[in-house]
């Protein structure tokens, strides 16, 4: 087994500084998103704590796409903390949210579907993964569909949703 942090991940791993070249690129969905997130807080910034909110969330999900990118690239030591780091930030945010969303208020219709299609996108994901990791029946290890690659997309598209709804973005 390799000692590349990416191995279980089912693309083949290269020897060049994109180790997983799918798996890394598609990490900048998260980059993506958590910049459009920032961008939004920006234009929004007069609506105090929900755009500094807004903007600390979407800080912590560009840092895992940075994080990611480097985890299935180099695979070094740093990105690997970067990842690992940024995923449990990510985390920790969205569960303390949640507590104080549910003391605080209750949810809008308006931002319901932004939550319904949040926890869609997430087990969509999370099904793609659990069926293409290494050695699963969706993997194939020299294709341009890596599955988990699209678990980055759709879990970054979820981050997203879940986001604007939390923060009432609109």
């Amino acid at each position: 087994m390799s000692s590349h942090p990416g191995a279980g991940d089912c693309e083949r791993l290269g020897d060049g500084f994109l180790a997983q070249p799918v798996n890394a690129l598609s990490s900048l969905a998260y980059v993506a998103v958590g910049g459009e997130l920032i961008v939004r807080a920006w234009q929004q910034r007069s609506r105090g704590w929900s755009s500094v909110g807004l903007a600390a969330f979407g800080a912590l999900v560009a840092a895992e796409g940075v994080g990611s990118v480097g985890f299935h690239g180099p695979g070094d030591r740093a990105s690997h903390v970067l990842h690992d780091a940024a995923i449990g930030a990510t985390l920790a945010f969205v569960a303390a949210t949640e507590v104080v969303a549910l003391v605080r208020r209750p949810r809008r219709s308006r931002t319901r579907r932004r939550f319904v299609a949040a926890a869609a996108l997430l087990g969509t994901a999370t099904v793609v993964n659990l069926l293409s990791r290494t050695g699963d029946p969706l993997c194939n290890p020299d294709s341009l569909l890596q599955g988990h690659a699209v678990w980055h997309v759709l879990t970054a598209l979820a981050l997203r949703e879940w986001a604007l709804a939390t923060f009432d973005a609109p």
